[in-house]
Order: structure tokens, then C-alpha cells, then sequence
């Protein structure tokens, strides 16, 4: 039986499309859709009654706060978040398998230390903190295939992705690109110019902080 996990998801679609684009370019053979996780895993859903007692409860405000990249190198582990104070939600956070762990928003998840070091160093080259609205608790969805999600994705991300990656039906086309192109593409979608540009050089000199493009 799959655990199941509840969380928040963001409400604002330009700030979320980005940061689903940015996690699929990273992972090109799914769709997440940006959230946070808060309480699981659960064997059983929890009920309707407990959901709308949560939902309806008036000293959650429902709004977030983004405050900085966040990575998580540990064993086969590789992973660059977005580090989130939960603010009148912290005390919905319930997960026993992770009691000391820190609220986040995932960019990537995967076994490239490499990719995901590098990745972590362009996002850190920019300001996170902004206040966001989110959802109400939902039960989070696993990953979705991507030859089932692609064609009819959101206009929004699939709008983005056209900009910045290409035509959206050739699946092909994300998995095609080398790891220092789809850098590149983030820094794009960071700064807000859907055309390619050069990747800087490992070695270069980290410019000055900076806010990405929907702050």
C-alpha cells in the first residue's frame, strides 16, 4: 500500500509554473507540481470531517513564506529546495519519519551530486523571500508519467515551456538537453528571458544577489 502525504499547494501560478518547470528540467521523466509537504505518511486517508475541521479552522491564515535555497546532500541523496516558514500553519506539521526536518518546496530530487551542487549555487544567487497564499491541506499527488501529463499540461507551464525549452509535444526534447543546457534554461526562467544563453563556468565568480523574476 503507497503512503499517503498531505501538504499545501502554492496559489500563485506564475511563481509555481516556474518552479514546476524548474524541477522537470532537472527530472524530465515526471510532473510534480510544486507543494509542501506537511503531515505524513498516513496507512489511511484522513476523514472528511478531520479535513474540514483542519480547512475551516480560523488561526490559519494560509500563507507561506519562501527564505532560501536549502540542499540536502547525504548518501545517494541529492537534493535543492526552496526552505519555507510555515508561519500560522507550523503547527500542522506532522512527520514522525522526519521530526527535525526543514518545511520545503522541492527543485530536485535526484542521485547527479554534480547536477544538483550547481543547481543549488545558481538558485542561491538569488532572493526567495516573498510571501505566498497556498491552498488549503489536500492529499499530495504521487508523480505523474509524463507522456500521460505532457500534452494537455496547464496552460501555464505548458505556455513557459514553450518559451524556454520548446515545443512541447516532442517529449524528446527536455532529454535531449546536456546538463549545462538545462542550467542554462533555469537561470532563464529565473531571470525572466525565454532565449537561451551561456551557462556560466563552474569557476566563475558568483554575481551579486539578485530577485527572480516574479518577486
Amino acid at each position: 500500500m503507497s503512503k499517503i502525504f498531505y501538504g499545501i499547494y502554492l496559489k500563485r501560478e506564475e511563481v509555481s509554473t516556474a518552479l514546476d518547470l524548474i524541477r522537470f528540467l532537472g527530472e524530465p521523466g515526471s510532473i510534480r507540481y510544486s507543494h509542501i509537504t506537511l503531515r505524513g505518511p498516513y496507512r489511511r486517508e484522513l476523514s472528511r470531517a478531520r479535513l474540514h475541521a483542519i480547512n475551516t479552522n480560523p488561526s490559519y491564515q494560509w500563507t507561506i513564506a519562501l527564505t532560501e535555497p536549502v540542499a540536502f546532500f547525504e548518501g545517494v541523496q541529492s537534493t535543492v529546495a526552496i526552505a519555507v516558514d510555515l508561519m500560522s500553519l507550523r503547527e500542522l506539521l506532522y512527520k514522525p519519519d522526519f521530526p527535525d526536518g526543514v518545511p520545503h518546496i522541492t527543485l530536485y530530487d535526484g542521485r547527479n551530486r554534480a547536477f544538483a551542487r550547481d543547481l543549488y549555487s545558481l538558485v542561491r544567487q538569488y532572493v526567495w523571500h516573498d510571501e505566498l497564499q497556498v491552498s488549503t491541506l489536500r492529499r499530495i499527488q504521487p508523480k505523474r508519467n509524463l507522456e500521460h501529463e505532457l500534452v494537455p499540461l496547464f496552460s501555464h507551464f505548458h505556455s513557459l515551456y514553450e518559451k524556454v525549452v520548446g515545443d512541447p509535444r516532442m517529449i524528446a526534447s527536455a532529454w535531449a538537453l546536456s546538463l549545462d543546457d538545462r542550467l542554462s534554461l533555469i537561470g532563464e526562467i529565473l531571470r525572466g528571458r525565454p532565449h537561451r544563453v551561456e551557462a556560466p563556468s563552474p569557476d566563475q565568480e558568483v554575481p551579486a544577489v539578485r530577485r527572480a523574476v516574479w518577486a
